[in-house]
């Protein structure tokens, strides 16, 4: 007597699952475990005296004090108008969020570029996000993380998979809105990025749309700050010079430069 046949109708056969640790090191993993754990901190951490001082224009003042206050805060108005909205539509909780996706959209990017540029494995760029000063000021109440997120844009648009194309040069000028928004040292960071966009515009044969790119990037770039209410008050700090005067900002702002420089 043979026995019952008990394949016919069986369930095709299941691949075993993935272990944990091959699923925690994707990349995309990393980095969303790093959106979680950046978030969580940056809303339960005390704040620092400079990032209560974003907090309070954008919570607490009336619209005189706010831009009094930002008179003598050598820093466009743009994200602490953001922040204001922000606080008015989400509440103040809602800040360091802001910070987090714009950060995360930074190293998404980054992680881009480096991939097409070197042979450094995605999960080590992920995994570089863990580094303290990254991870603290990820979610920081200042504009650390969109001057993060402006570089990264227009270095995906000069060093990304789709460099030289119509839809860089968009990204381009988004990252150029993006960082001159956010701080006036990132105007010497856009200033070096337009020379590698036209040092590069030969190569790619995208002569037109490069030096096209780079006028409006600059008229952009410009429109921020003279078109600032602050451009008067600001530009008169400027001229007496920062904190210790010229020689420490200028040291400060050409460290920023050396190290955009050394791009890939």
């Amino acid at each position: 007597m043979t026995a019952p046949d008990t394949t016919a109708g069986a369930l095709p056969s299941i691949p075993a699952r993935r272990g944990f640790a091959e699923v925690l090191a994707r990349p995309r993993v990393l980095l969303g475990a790093w959106a979680i754990a950046a978030a969580t901190f940056a809303s339960l951490r005390v704040p620092y005296d400079d990032e209560w001082f974003q907090i309070t224009l954008a919570r607490d003042t009336t619209w005189g004090a706010f831009w009094q206050s930002l008179r003598g805060d050598v820093h466009p108005p743009w994200i602490a108008l953001v922040d204001r909205a922000t606080v008015h539509l989400a509440g103040a909780a809602a800040m360091p969020l802001t910070r987090v996706v714009a950060s995360l959209l930074a190293l998404a990017l980054i992680q881009r570029v480096v991939t097409e540029q070197t042979r450094i494995a995605p999960v080590v760029v992920a995994l570089a996000a863990f580094h303290p000063i990254v991870f603290m000021y990820g979610g920081a109440a200042r504009w650390y993380p969109f001057a993060l997120l402006g570089d990264a844009l227009r270095a995906h648009a000069l060093f990304g998979p789709r460099a030289g194309s119509r839809k860089a040069m968009g990204v381009f000028l988004l990252g150029t809105l993006v960082g001159a928004a956010s701080g006036y040292a990132e105007l010497g960071l856009v200033a070096l990025d337009v020379g590698w966009l036209l040092a590069l515009s030969h190569t790619r044969g995208r002569v037109r749309a490069s030096v096209a790119t780079a006028i409006v990037a600059s008229a952009i770039a410009g429109a921020l700050v003279v078109g600032s209410p602050l451009f008067t008050s600001h530009f008169g700090l400027f001229a007496h010079g920062i904190g210790g005067g010229w020689s420490s900002t200028g040291g400060w702002l050409a460290l920023g430069l050396v190290g955009e420089a050394w791009l890939p």
